[in-house]
């Protein structure tokens, strides 16, 4: 077996939304992978599958979403990260090396006496088709640190919905990817850089890092946002404000899913 080792020539890498900051009414867990699974050696899929998430090119990351089996963990974890760098935009290269049972992704080229964050992916899974369908990462599954698909919360005909939410197992970092919809008839603004989280009701609220995306939105629009927050578990709540002409202080309470066992 042959590794392959992808840098520049993508445009970029490292993970976005997941290992590096920019780089997240009770949610579902990610989708199972299809009971179908099959190890398919030689397959090409994680290849392609990593390179893409290396490349911290908003257009390049979307060939995960062809690499990896719809309705699978491993597809899920490709949506996050797909909205994570197209809110975040491109960003400079980095590093990847690998195969079809394993694959290291660096903020960087790994060198000697520099302080470079990786993450380990290994345990690949694959359907018939040799499309990737789930993995480890960082010695855990990833299904452990994903969350995806919660229901909405909706004020004023404005709606904030959690999208998707990723505990990174390099920093312990929770990134929370959320869906924003202004259906109502006034410009609204999302104050994602003031949103708190609280992982439990015994334990306190931890402040965004920050957060990126599209906060202002004008009657009718619809945008994403991403909100970071410092070691943090999932299944906690993102409380977070907003102002329109009518809605003046608005909260949204948005629940994250627990992660799979």
């Amino acid at each position: 077996m042959v590794a392959v080792v992808v840098a520049a020539a993508l445009g970029g890498a490292a993970c976005t939304g997941g290992d590096d900051p920019p780089p997240t009414t009770a949610a579902t867990a990610p989708s199972a992978p299809p009971t179908t699974m099959a190890v398919v050696e030689d397959s090409d899929a994680a290849i392609d599958y990593f390179a893409a998430l290396a490349s911290r090119d908003p257009e390049q990351t979307t060939v995960m979403l062809t690499s990896s089996s719809p309705g699978s963990t491993a597809n899920d974890y490709a949506r996050h990260q797909v909205a994570a760098r197209r809110i975040l935009g491109a960003d400079e290269p980095g590093f990847v090396e690998a195969d079809d049972v394993s694959a290291i992704v660096c903020a960087g080229p790994p060198e000697p006496e520099q302080d470079v964050v990786c993450s380990t992916y290994e345990d690949f899974a694959f359907d018939p088709e040799g499309r990737l369908t789930g993995f480890t990462v960082g010695g855990e599954g990833l299904a452990s640190r994903l969350s995806v698909d919660g229901p909405p919360t909706v004020v004023d005909r404005i709606t904030v919905q959690h999208a998707s939410a990723y505990r990174s197992p390099a920093t312990e970092t929770l990134f929370v990817v959320l869906d924003v919809i202004n259906e109502s008839a006034n410009d609204f603004e999302l104050f994602a850089f003031a949103a708190t989280y609280r992982p439990a009701e015994d334990e306190p609220v931890v402040e965004a890092l920050g957060a990126w995306g599209e906060t202002t939105l004008a009657a009718g629009a619809s945008g994403q946002v991403l909100v970071r927050f410092a070691d943090a578990e999932l299944g906690g709540v993102v409380n977070v404000s907003g102002w329109s002409d009518v809605s003046v202080g608005v909260t949204f309470v948005v629940q994250l899913a627990a992660s799979n066992p």
